[in-house]
């Protein structure tokens, strides 16, 4: 309307300027203020459509925007209400959404396939945009009240895969990271429909992770079975157990049947390696108390005779096994070091060039320590293996006296000739200072002189 008073308002005008100017000018410009007046008319009459016509394109790409926005918004939630309905009844939020489309094709906007009509035209900009809100806050409410109906039975549902986690880990499969995880996404706080969905994708992927790594470890015991007999009826379980993982259910159950199976059959072995490695344990043991044990290696047996020792499933033979292998393994490392500090100690004590019968090389030590072999069987070798360690504590002991014996030496030397040669003889205990007997024996074979007898302690000059 404002459009035809705006060319009223014009075109009066200019009969008006036109009127003006052939009264005070004459016919003559009078025409030519009309020819002008025709073809500025003319121009503006084409720019007018031009901008007409892009204005009116640009609302009916908006028109057509915000229509595309409603329909997909629609879409979507009905899409994520959907997915909440394998937990939930969501009947009435779909009926709800399907009802907000049915209002919108009795408008016009929109046809019975749900496609936009041309009578969308008819409505302006304006108008859509308030309708794609109105959209926007109903489908939004719908939502919400999806996610109520949805997130009791969300949690109910992770409960019961958590009290299967619980069956597993009861049934001696080593889930304690997975189980960690799992209860980390449970812990995870949401609210939104979306998120809800999401939360319950992680859940079950989780969850399949924790199937798979359970499968992975009933594959592994197998192979351990294998090496003791035919194990052709339990295969036939764990290829099942494998197959069924999809099914959460039924994959939970046919894992814990088939690990039962697995340590049945593996029950008598196991007792047998049990009872090896405790007789190991026992050997060893006794002589981790010894000061020449170096703390660390002390430690690091401690812990992995502690973790066999706790292994009570005929299904962790393979963890007991590994322990075993970390046993002997650190056992011979004990005893390669304390033989390397012997030798080290010997050697300083070679450079002194002691009397024969004060020191020699032992030669039993290198022979206690080359009997040990890792591929023995785990008792006889722990048997070895103390024997050495103890015999090797001994020498160390008995070296290391000795080379400080050697090393103070000189300076005890001159305080034996004075106290020698006061009475002509001297006593161990009267030398006052520790290993004196050695002091004295040793002064006896660089002086000539002199003799040590053993049966008295005594030094004596002759």
């Amino acid at each position: 309307m404002n459009e035809y008073v705006l060319t009223a308002l014009v075109i009066l005008t200019i009969l008006g300027a036109g009127l003006g100017i052939l009264l005070r000018f004459g016919v003559t410009e009078a025409v030519y203020f009309g020819v002008f007046v025709i073809v500025a008319t003319i121009i503006g009459s084409l720019a007018y459509t031009w901008w007409k016509t892009q204005t009116d394109k640009t609302v009916e790409r908006l028109r057509r925007e915000l229509l595309l926005k409603i329909k997909k918004d629609i879409a979507s939630t009905k899409e994520y209400v959907k997915k909440a309905s394998k937990l939930v009844d969501q009947k009435q939020v779909l009926a709800d959404i399907e009802e907000i489309k049915r209002s919108l094709i009795n408008m016009g906007l929109f046809d019975k396939n749900f496609g936009i009509t041309h009578n969308a035209k008819k409505y302006t900009l304006t108008m859509i945009e308030q309708e794609n809100r109105r959209t926007e806050q109903r489908l939004r409410g719908l939502e919400n009240m999806a996610a109520i109906n949805y997130s009791p039975k969300l949690e109910e549902y992770a409960k019961n895969l958590d009290s299967w986690l619980d069956e597993l880990e009861n049934a001696g499969f080593r889930i304690q990271e997975q189980r960690r995880e799992f209860r980390n996404i449970m812990a995870h706080e949401s609210v939104t429909l979306r998120d809800l969905l999401e939360k319950h994708e992680h859940i079950n992927r989780a969850f399949s992770r924790t199937l798979q790594q359970c499968s992975k470890e009933l594959q592994k015991l197998l192979s351990i079975a294998e090496k003791y007999g035919s194990v052709k009826r339990i295969s036939s379980s764990v290829a099942k157990a494998k197959k069924s993982l999809k099914n959460f259910e039924k994959g939970v159950e046919n894992l814990i049947s088939a690990r039962n199976q697995l340590k049945n059959f593996l029950k008598d072995f196991y007792e047998i390696e049990y009872r090896q490695m405790a007789s190991s344990v026992k050997s060893i043991s006794s002589v981790l108390k010894n000061d020449y044990v170096p703390t660390e290696r002390k430690q690091s047996l401690e812990s992995i005779m502690r973790q066999a020792m706790d292994i009570t499933d005929p299904g962790l033979i393979g963890g007991l096994q590994r322990l075993k292998k970390e046993f002997k393994n650190e056992v011979m490392s004990l005893v390669q070091e304390m033989h390397n500090k012997l030798r080290e100690i010997e050697s300083n004590i070679a450079a002194y060039s002691p009397p024969a019968d004060i020191w020699d090389e032992d030669e039993k030590v290198e022979a206690l320590v080359s009997r040990l072999r890792i591929g023995s069987e785990v008792r006889v070798f722990s048997r070895h293996a103390a024997e050495a360690i103890e015999h090797l504590a001994e020498r160390l002991k008995e070296s290391e006296a000795l080379l400080r014996i050697l090393q103070n030496y000189d300076r005890i030397e001159g305080l034996i000739t004075m106290k020698l040669n006061k009475d002509g003889r001297l006593a161990a205990a009267d030398l006052n200072i520790k290993y004196s007997d050695k002091f004295l024996l040793i002064y006896s074979k660089k002086h000539s002189d002199t003799i040590y007898r053993q049966t008295t302690s005594t030094l004596v000059k002759i």
